[in-house]
């Protein structure tokens, strides 16, 4: 079977197979000045001024 992600299919439809509990996370320029999010073409421009940081993104955990 073919890497669906090689396809651009998306991962929602391997929903059940190899499922893990890991977050995830992605790659998010911030501005060391002002502490504000920006884009990461900006980041690139200015690397002095700029740290990029993994963010946890998705559902969040509601535990009982």
């Amino acid at each position: 079977m073919s890497n669906p992600r090689a396809l651009g299919k998306s991962s929602q439809r391997l929903k059940g197979a190899g499922k893990t509990n890991m977050a995830k996370t992605v790659d998010k320029a911030r501005s060391a000045i002002t502490g504000r999010f920006i884009p990461m073409k900006e980041a690139v421009k200015h690397p002095t001024t700029t740290v990029v940081e993994k963010v946890k993104v998705g559902p969040t955990k509601h535990h009982k």
